[in-house]
């Protein structure tokens, strides 16, 4: 099993930025939010994988404390972490075509099924969008329940 593309760390720092409506005679405010693309594999443990969950770990740890520190410079910074989201790389066809190997797969998801990539891009949009303004410091799972249920 090798990490698929998407679990390596990713920081979204290009531009991720976004203006607010100033208030009247007052300039507008922007706003940074980088969003850490990591993995939930430091939340709930793969077996032997555990120099791969203490790395993405600290990663995780990393966005958080940027969260605290920047969070007065008016940067807000978050964490998602990913597992079991659909990637052929990760999930190729002929796995995925194997009754068994498919059901050992999503056996292992509370939910039952993989996470589609626009689902994951749904939540980078949200982070960075002016719906989260109130957001920062979070290390959101984005694995089908897996991080979280035991």
């Amino acid at each position: 099993m090798t990490p698929a593309p998407f679990a390596r760390l990713v920081i979204l720092l290009s531009d991720v930025s976004r203006s607010r409506r100033p208030a009247k005679g007052r300039e507008p405010v922007v706003r940074r939010c980088p969003v850490f693309l990591s993995s939930a594999a430091p939340l709930n443990g793969i077996p032997n994988y555990s120099i791969y969950a203490a790395a993405r770990g600290a990663a995780n740890s990393l966005a958080l404390t940027l969260a605290k520190e920047l969070a007065s410079h008016n940067i807000q910074v978050n964490a998602l972490g990913f597992n079991f989201i659909e990637s052929p790389d990760y999930f190729p066809a002929s796995l995925l075509d194997d009754p068994k190997s498919r059901d050992k797969i999503l056996g292992n998801i509370p939910l039952r099924h993989l996470g589609k990539p626009e689902e994951a891009a749904a939540i980078v949009a949200f982070l960075a969008g002016p719906g989260s303004d109130f957001i920062t410091g979070q290390l959101i799972p984005v694995a089908g329940g897996w991080a979280t249920v035991r």
